[in-house]
């Protein structure tokens, strides 16, 4: 699928079209190739395989019209004559930006804002408006639906489609800007009514829009918490609207002269899914098993992989008892492969609140991923990037209980073992632990969208998401406590969002321990692979599954 803006120079430099094109890199980065009709940003590339500018003269001539073309019906016609533009297109403009993932099978959803018919009697005044209210009095008089799909996030839209509304409402269509039907009004109630589509209520998906005034920075970051699509008009594009870009967008992209690669190599072998997962997420094909005879459990002959760069995840360790020298040193080795690190001494790792703020702050900050770590896990660097590695939204490392003998990972229902270290792979379990948890900027994004969490004013600083409320659940005939991690992770289950832990990772938990004369006469055992066997417990509700 390729996406087409229909583009004319900004007064801000093209700016707003470089985000939203970032944007799309990030969260749209199966994109087959973009286009850019109109006007030619000073700034994109010359790389035709990745985004190509076609000006109108360049396809007016075929139907006659003048250029600069200014009636959007006419350019959306145009760009669907362009012979290599693709059969299926998003046609977006630049002020659309994408807030969250969007996969292709969401891309294709039609989106609708409201039904004209119920406020057909308040048309209210204005180029625009009256521009919306005759495609209005059009669309009725040939008997098609009425939806607004005027909603200014990216629409699906095909060569089809637009050919064969051009073709009916040929008579109507004008070169001038405001007269003749609106474009997405026009063509996505007529493929509606032949098609027979059932299209979605925009709002009810997460859209935020700023419009007809500045906003600030505040505002502007508390509406997009948990929302998947923003949209701006030049009065709201101010300083703080353009340091919220700039925040979460920092990065050049490929479609931007001089940008460095998105990616960078590093080892990252593949591994087998060890169990059957009923998530999108997990389809992927499995890999042989790797040896894990090396310290950690790492492999012994790493395979070549890719990773988006290091600055853009955040290593978050809650460290108020201070840190155990295994964890400082995987610390300062990722500090100096470019990961930040945020060393919290103010927050102790049980409390909830500390957790919030800390995301909360890495999110306002810009960070697209974060890293948790409890300061006294011993880790090898090398394992945060397998787990970025794998592209999973969500996906965390199986740590033993302190002073437990226990995993700090709840299997799904019916699980009767967990495979560790040769052997193991990736597996959906119930909930995991904070101990060793990589979470990326969209699973915070949909967890505070599903569950409606506020943005709350804390005294002398940033807004807190409460993302780790402990939650009560209930469990057979009892109540069941879900502290920050797992009250997290019953979130993101709720919110369709898998909770998967890498079990051939080796993580230690560090602490003290009574040394005997089995010690001091022996070394303890250490197992190239564990079948860690599961103990049944009392029914309970699956979010995501059962619920």
């Amino acid at each position: 699928m390729d996406v087409v803006y229909l583009f004319h120079h900004s007064t801000h430099g093209d700016e707003e079209l470089r985000y939203s094109v970032r944007s799309l890199t990030r969260h749209a980065p199966w994109v087959r190739k973009v286009w850019v009709f109109g006007d030619r940003p000073k700034w994109l590339t010359a790389d035709t395989t990745a985004v190509e500018h076609v000006p109108h003269e360049a396809i007016a001539w075929v139907i006659g019209c003048r250029t600069p073309v200014v009636n959007t019906f006419l350019m959306v016609y145009l760009a669907a004559l362009l012979p290599d533009v693709a059969s299926d297109f998003l046609l977006c403009a630049d002020d659309y930006i994408l807030l969250a993932d969007l996969a292709p099978d969401q891309a294709i959803q039609p989106r609708y804002l409201e039904n004209l018919d119920a406020t057909a009697h308040q048309r209210g005044a204005g180029l625009y408006r009256d521009a919306l209210w005759r495609t209005y009095d059009l669309l009725k008089r040939f008997g098609y639906p009425r939806l607004n799909y005027e909603v200014h996030v990216p629409a699906h839209l095909t060569k089809r489609r637009v050919l064969a509304a051009a073709r009916d409402f040929e008579d109507f269509i004008t070169e001038d800007r405001y007269y003749g039907p609106l474009a997405q009004l026009a063509i996505l109630n007529h493929a509606q009514r032949h098609e027979g589509f059932t299209p979605i209520l925009l709002t009810e998906e997460g859209y935020t829009g700023f419009h007809f005034r500045p906003f600030t920075y505040d505002q502007i970051w508390a509406g997009c918490v948990g929302k998947r699509f923003l949209n701006f008009d030049d009065e709201a594009y101010n300083a703080d609207m353009q340091r919220f870009l700039a925040e979460r967008f920092p990065d050049p992209c490929l479609y931007e002269t001089g940008a460095t690669p998105m990616v960078r190599a590093v080892s990252v072998p593949p591994l087998p899914v060890a169990a059957p997962a009923s998530s999108m997420w997990l389809a992927r094909d499995a890999a042989p098993p790797v040896a894990t005879d090396t310290p950690f459990g790492l492999p012994a002959e790493p395979l070549p992989g890719l990773l988006p760069p290091a600055a853009r995840c955040l290593v978050l360790v809650p460290a108020a008892g201070g840190i155990v020298p295994e964890c400082e040193t995987g610390l300062r080795e990722l500090e100096r492969r470019g990961y930040p690190i945020r060393r919290a001494a103010e927050h102790h790792p049980s409390t909830e609140p500390a957790r919030s703020r800390l995301a909360s702050d890495a999110l306002a900050d810009g960070y697209e991923e974060t890293m948790w770590i409890d300061p006294d896990v011993g880790f090898h660097p090398d394992q945060v990037e397998r787990v970025r590695g794998h592209g999973l939204p969500l996906c965390a490392g199986a740590v033993p209980r302190a002073g437990q003998r226990a995993l700090a990972v709840h299997v799904l229902p019916g699980t009767a073992e967990l495979v560790l270290g040769q052997g193991g792979g990736l597996v959906e379990v119930l909930y995991a632990d904070l101990a060793f948890l990589h979470i990326r900027r969209s699973v915070y994004d949909a967890v505070a969208c599903h569950a409606g969490l506020p943005a709350c004013d804390t005294p002398g600083s940033r807004p807190l998401i409460p993302y780790f409320q402990p939650l009560v659940r209930p469990r057979g005939t009892g109540e069941w406590y879900l502290a920050d991690g797992a009250a997290f992770c019953h979130r993101a289950r709720a919110a369709g969002i898998p909770v998967v832990v890498d079990t051939t990772l080796r993580l230690s938990r560090m602490g003290r321990t009574a040394w005997s004369w089995e010690e001091a006469g022996s070394s303890p055992r250490r197992f190239a692979t564990f079948r860690y066997q599961v103990a049944s417990g009392p029914p309970l509700q699956v979010p995501g599954r059962d619920e």
